[in-house]
């Protein structure tokens, strides 16, 4: 059985070691191009005089989403992608750009593309069930990350993403358990907390959902969101001075939320 690991340690461009390695190893100008300060430029002169270059097509994809060029590293993905259709590593790259970029429904279509080809892959179904989540498409949701549970029965991202869709499907009990669960196996998924807020939120335990978001916001990158119905909650408990330190710290992260926080909280 085959399928991607949900340790840290396999991370997007981890995955793509082996691949780009293989290519350098076969194209002495890549590598040539590849130690240049000016990597991306080298690499845009060779797919000048030959745009059906794959291995350039990935590299040059790669280099320019470490960069933030996100927009422009797809381009060149689905470029590698039809010049090697049988790649199911290059489609995982393709997906990754349309996730940042909130392509979702793209990224959906080439993880279902990756599915077809390999049904075994199990980041292709926790992606395809992440995209569907955005969609609001919970149904497809939870049947993917179900699938993903299948194949490996401690795979955090499937318990997490199962019990946010069973929580947005109204089956409360089934999707806390699953969060959990994902919890248990990573107790350092930031979104979890979250998600787990968000559903306490809505069966207005505002207790527990206080404690979630608390837990979410002290993690690095933590979602404003988190921090606007943290405030939210005090709001809705008369709890002024912890609506106020909420709001301070939401106004560095998000200044229009935290206006319609700050609006909440004068009208107290």
């Amino acid at each position: 059985m085959r399928y991607y690991s949900d340790h840290p340690l396999h991370s997007f461009f981890s995955k793509i070691t082996v691949l780009i390695v293989f290519c350098l190893s076969l194209q002495p100008q890549l590598v040539a191009a590849k130690t240049k300060p000016n990597a991306i430029d080298s690499l845009k002169k060779i797919l000048s005089k030959n745009n059906r270059n794959y291995s350039a097509q990935l590299m040059l994809g790669s280099l320019l989403y470490k960069k933030g060029k996100v927009k422009e590293s797809a381009w060149h993905f689905k470029e590698a992608v039809e010049l090697k259709p049988t790649s199911i590593r290059t489609r995982f790259m393709l997906a990754k750009a349309y996730k940042s970029l909130k392509h979702y429904s793209d990224a959906a279509n080439t993880y279902r593309i990756i599915i077809n080809q390999d049904p075994y892959q199990l980041d292709a179904y926790n992606g395809i069930a992440e995209c569907y989540l955005h969609l609001k498409k919970y149904n497809l949701a939870s049947t993917a990350s179900y699938n993903a549970l299948s194949l490996d029965t401690n795979s955090a991202s499937a318990y997490l993403f199962y019990g946010r869709a069973k929580i947005e499907q109204g089956k409360y009990r089934e999707g806390l358990r699953s969060m959990t669960k994902s919890l248990q196996l990573n107790p350092k998924n930031a979104l979890a907390y979250k998600y787990l807020g968000d559903a306490f939120l809505k069966m207005e335990n505002y207790q527990d959902a206080v404690k979630s978001y608390q837990k979410h916001i002290k993690f690095p990158g933590a979602k404003p969101s988190a921090f606007y119905r943290l405030g939210l909650i005090h709001v809705k408990l008369n709890q002024k001075k912890d609506a106020l330190t909420v709001y301070k710290r939401l106004k560095i992260l998000h200044p229009k939320l935290s206006k319609k926080l700050l609006q909440r909280i004068e009208i107290m």
